[in-house]
């Protein structure tokens, strides 16, 4: 038993010097691995099977390793892990991320660690996750429906709702003026995903259709803005008027997202004088295209 312990040492070291990897040995055979950054000093192996996949990092640091998986190369949205040993004790905890800013603790835990150690090389963490956790279909908002204040249907024009990433939580419940009265940390808010206007009825997606709202890579705060009409100057109106949101758990196999296309109307917006008839024109450039990945589906 001995002597095919230190053969198999012997064959794993001699794998991780042809790798480039001198003196760092898994505490497993892995199929793959690589090296992330330029001087050697985070390195990767990992596995897969039909339902799991297993990370092993090797990392030349005595702090807090951090680890991440996202689809768009990006930093976020993204799976992430934290984890580092301290007096022989691992912690650990499964992350994620929605803007550049501190991870958040995911509520479910995905990720499990299988083994944590530090070294003369560094900080070593062993751990595995399922190939699909589901975090994308915890919940799918597939019904919209307006809910007006009864004497109300002339005064309520719009109901806009925008998703916030990135937003401070101290802005939860803060009330505002759409126009002149919107708090800084508020004014990056701007990623619009239910409109209704005055005349519209209940909004249904189709049967296998449905928006995600409350993943882990999900945004956490969501703005609503009602803009009223009053041109005959009415006063004393109270309103309550509203959207009442259906979800679901039910998977469905299709995520619906929305693109803004058109010209904004703001104060940049001017009409010349005196025209009888006006066209605005607005254009998509492929670069817009690009930046919302929508170029493939295209």
């Amino acid at each position: 038993m001995a002597r095919q312990q230190i053969v198999t040492l012997v064959i794993l070291f001699c794998l991780a010097v042809a790798r480039g990897f001198i003196g760092v040995v898994p505490t497993e055979p892995f199929n793959y691995s690589t090296q992330v950054d330029t001087n050697g000093s985070y390195l990767l192996f990992w596995k897969t099977n039909n339902t799991h996949i297993t990370f092993e990092v090797h990392v030349k640091t005595h702090g807090y390793v951090g680890f991440g998986l996202s689809d768009n190369g990006k930093m976020y949205p993204a799976d992430v892990v934290i984890g580092w040993v301290k007096d022989g004790v691992t912690h650990f905890k499964d992350y994620h991320t929605t803007a550049h800013a501190p991870p958040v603790v995911d509520k479910h835990q995905d990720w499990f660690l299988l083994h944590g150690e530090e070294n003369n090389f560094g900080t070593v963490l062993k751990f595995v996750r399922k190939l699909d956790t589901c975090d994308k279909t915890e919940d799918k908002k597939i019904e919209v429906e307006p809910i007006i204040t009864p004497g109300n249907e002339i005064h309520v024009h719009h109901i806009v709702v925008y998703r916030c990433r990135g937003i401070d939580p101290k802005f939860d419940k803060v009330h505002y003026n759409c126009y002149n009265g919107i708090p800084r940390g508020l004014r990056p808010c701007y990623d619009m995903i239910i409109a209704w206007a005055i005349g519209g009825n209940t909004f249904y997606y189709p049967d296998h259709v449905g928006f995600s709202v409350g993943a882990a890579d999900d945004p956490d705060v969501y703005i609503l803005e009602t803009h009223y009409d009053n041109p005959a100057l009415k006063s004393g109106v109270i309103d309550n008027s509203g959207l009442r949101i259906t979800l679901t758990k039910n998977f469905r196999p299709y995520e619906a997202d929305l693109i803004e296309l058109g010209h904004q109307f703001d104060w940049k917006h001017i009409i010349p004088p005196f025209e009888k008839a006006y066209v605005t024109q607005a254009f998509c450039p492929s670069q817009c295209i690009d930046h919302v990945s929508m170029k493939r589906e295209l």
